[in-house]
């Protein structure tokens, strides 16, 4: 069992969790780029996300955990375009990269990429998915403020794909790179 001890640590400090009570953690499985669990609190469950360094992958993949600054910041600017489209966030805890937000449970959300993974795909909810990315890019790739570099702090990660992607899936290496151009 994983120490949540600096958990349960940072959820007390964004006042996510009152002090004197003692979470009941629950790891989730699917991530490979972050730690994530359904956290039980009195108020209910919540889920909690951390970044991990080094992604679990069998190459070696590292990736900055002040990405998380940029997915709470995606996070908040989401509903303000569409609203209800992403968890919201509960709390942030910028030192150790601790996303605290709403719990979505399975039951009655679906995880589009284990549907995926499974060979189901529903041509309906990748246009829905893309439509709520355009939108997104759509009201924010004007902004005078330093929203539009949300798409820019990410950018990395997709020139990182066609490298991984030639090592281990030289079929889809030229698609992967016409994608990331």
């Amino acid at each position: 069992m994983t120490d949540t001890s600096d958990l349960t640590a940072s959820l007390r400090s964004i006042g996510v969790a009152t002090a004197d009570e003692e979470p009941r953690y629950e790891p989730l499985t699917g991530g490979v780029s972050s730690e994530i669990w359904r956290v039980d609190l009195r108020r209910g469950p919540i889920c909690v996300k951390r970044p991990l360094p080094k992604l679990r992958v069998a190459t070696d993949w590292f990736a900055p955990v002040e990405r998380s600054q940029y997915e709470v910041r995606w996070l908040r600017l989401a509903p303000e375009i569409i609203p209800d489209s992403v968890p919201k966030v509960l709390g942030f805890d910028p030192l150790l990269h601790v996303i605290a937000m709403t719990y979505l449970n399975p039951s009655t959300h679906r995880q589009w990429k284990t549907d995926l993974r499974e060979g189901r795909v529903d041509h309906a909810i990748a246009a829905a998915v893309g439509d709520r990315l355009a939108r997104v890019h759509a009201a924010t790739s004007g902004r005078a403020d330093d929203s539009h570099n949300l798409a820019a702090k990410h950018r990395h990660r997709g020139r990182e794909l066609p490298t991984t992607g030639e090592r281990g899936h030289a079929a889809t290496s030229g698609c992967l790179k016409g994608v990331t151009r």
